[in-house]
């Protein structure tokens, strides 16, 4: 059976920076009675540069994800101005990943998106180098960017009524 994928969303969204370079966590300890316990906390920049994703997603892209998909794919894009060397792509992708998922939970209606419902992505990053013309905004100098694809992957899900004793009583009295 041939997949039917529709795009979902398709945006760019300017940041201030992109966090990677294995800092968007760090390590911890809390004291949980007698015993110290170690963990690992989201830094600072990594809730500012999650804050900034999911602020521009609410306040310019008005969509309500309406319709429910077993499976979705994705693309990113990372428009980097600096330290493209040490850069590491997987980490500003799941940073990227993570704030674009509270978002997304917060437009769709009545279910819950989860990131083990991707199954397929694809991520690249560039530099941004003067009088570069695939950067969407004029002062890109004061940016970088996050290109962003939402792709179904499957077949709409359709809502299941819960199906309750009250409700097979009834059906079966409808019959005779």
């Amino acid at each position: 059976m041939d997949e039917v994928k529709t795009l979902l969303v398709d945006v760019t969204i300017p940041v201030t920076k992109i966090p990677s370079e294995n800092t968007y966590l760090a390590p911890g300890v809390k004291r949980v009675g007698n015993k110290i316990i170690p963990y690992l906390y989201s830094t600072d920049k990594t809730k500012k540069y999650k804050n900034e994703i999911v602020n521009y997603l609410t306040t310019n892209l008005m969509i309500k994800l309406k319709d429910r998909y077993k499976y979705y794919t994705t693309e990113f894009e990372f428009f980097v101005k600096s330290h493209y060397d040490t850069r590491d792509l997987s980490n500003m992708k799941k940073i990227t990943e993570d704030a674009l998922i509270t978002w997304l939970n917060r437009v769709s209606e009545g279910y819950k998106i989860d990131d083990s419902q991707f199954i397929a992505s694809s991520d690249s990053k560039m530099l941004i180098e003067p009088k570069e013309s695939k950067v969407p905004y004029p002062d890109y100098e004061d940016y970088e960017f996050v290109r962003f694809k939402l792709h179904s992957a499957s077949e709409k899900i359709e809502k299941v009524e819960k199906v309750t004793k009250k409700s097979k009583k009834a059906d079966e009295s409808d019959k005779k």
